[in-house]
């Protein structure tokens, strides 16, 4: 979590409230919580794409599999098929 989108200048109200969740989860998870920090130097983590073949997955219905496709590609994952 980055406080420019949480409640800096990307942030919005959604995202300030999901910061005591994200608290609690990480208070009481069993095991080790990894995470990056953002330095500000330019430098960027190394990039996988993700590729999902949409012929080759399907959804519940025709609909949710559309839905599901629609997420994936806001968060950055690679439709083909």
């Amino acid at each position: 979590m980055q406080n420019d989108f949480i409640d800096g200048a990307l942030g919005t109200k959604e995202a300030v409230a999901i910061v005591p969740k994200v608290e609690e989860k990480i208070r009481n998870f069993k095991g080790t919580v990894f995470f990056t920090r953002d330095t500000q130097e330019g430098k960027k983590l190394p990039e996988v794409p993700i590729k999902v073949d949409a012929a080759c997955c399907a959804g519940v219905t025709p609909e949710s599999h559309e839905t599901a496709l629609k997420a994936m590609k806001a968060c950055q994952i690679d439709i083909v098929g």
